[in-house]
């Protein structure tokens, strides 16, 4: 049983309210700082959803670089910016790299529909020259535009049509089936399992990817990508679930016909 979770407003016409501050006029800093300020106070009380405080970091780089407009330095604003995104970015794809065998961000950023370039530009901040000051507005732009459709709507309402539309999660079946046919040979003939050895450690990697994969489907399926309102909050709940989702897919694979026997029948 999944206690209630914890939120920081009182009812969601708060979120809502707030979210109306970011996003009804572009130019209104005034709005945008209330936001800020709110979203601070909700912090000060407890700990925020991933999407919040990447919402309160870009929102705040936001409001400082259009009150600095005309400044003759943007490189504070550059790092203030280039470390938002980059949280952004990790914060969302790092409790899904899980498994003996890691995914890429791309591939992680890709089932979250989270814009490919952000997941480069983040690459490229941390590891090469710190992009322009005008692609760092871009992407604070787009990061803020993935917010909004891919938490502040749903959260605000739940039963709206989501925008979020996963990729299909791709068959297991063939990667079992693969698997039990080395397996076959290798237990006829124990002289090749070194020869099919790395073979072997092949498909047992692909079938740790699509569990991982599963799991980001897990969440993309629920609609919350783990950071729903009715929750428990506990990290360790959220993450059981999504591991038994997937779980659950990759045990009714193993049921299919051929699935569990890893020899014909006679």
């Amino acid at each position: 049983m999944r206690l209630p979770r914890r939120v920081p407003w009182a009812s969601i016409a708060e979120l809502d309210q707030v979210c109306a501050w970011i996003y009804t006029d572009e130019n209104d800093l005034d709005a945008k700082t209330l936001a800020i300020n709110r979203i601070s106070a909700w912090k000060a009380i407890t700990t925020l959803p991933h999407a919040l405080e990447s919402t309160l970091s870009i929102l705040s780089v936001i409001v400082q670089d259009s009150s600095e407009q005309g400044s003759s330095s943007y490189l504070h604003i550059r790092q203030s910016y280039a470390s938002a995104i980059i949280r952004l970015v990790n914060g969302l794809v790092d409790p899904l790299q899980v498994g003996a065998y890691a995914r890429s961000i791309a591939s992680i950023a890709t089932q979250l529909n989270l814009p490919a370039w952000l997941v480069e530009l983040r690459h490229a901040a941390t590891h090469e020259d710190l992009p322009s000051i005008e692609v760092l507005r871009e992407a604070a732009r787009d990061a803020m535009a993935w917010l909004l459709n891919n938490y502040f709507i749903p959260a605000i309402n739940p039963t709206a049509p989501q925008p979020l539309q996963a990729s299909p999660l791709r068959p297991v079946l063939p990667l079992l089936m693969q698997y039990k046919t080395l397996l076959k040979i290798t237990t006829r003939d124990a002289s090749l399992r070194s020869e099919y050895r790395p073979e072997i450690t092949k498909i047992l990697r692909d079938i740790e990817r699509w569990i991982a994969e599963a799991k980001v489907a897990a969440d993309i399926s629920a609609a919350t990508l783990d950071w729903d309102t009715s929750g428990s909050g506990d990290d360790a709940d959220d993450t059981d679930g999504r591991e038994r989702w997937a779980l659950e897919r990759f045990s009714d694979a193993l049921l299919e016909k051929g699935g569990l026997v890893p020899v014909s029948k006679k």
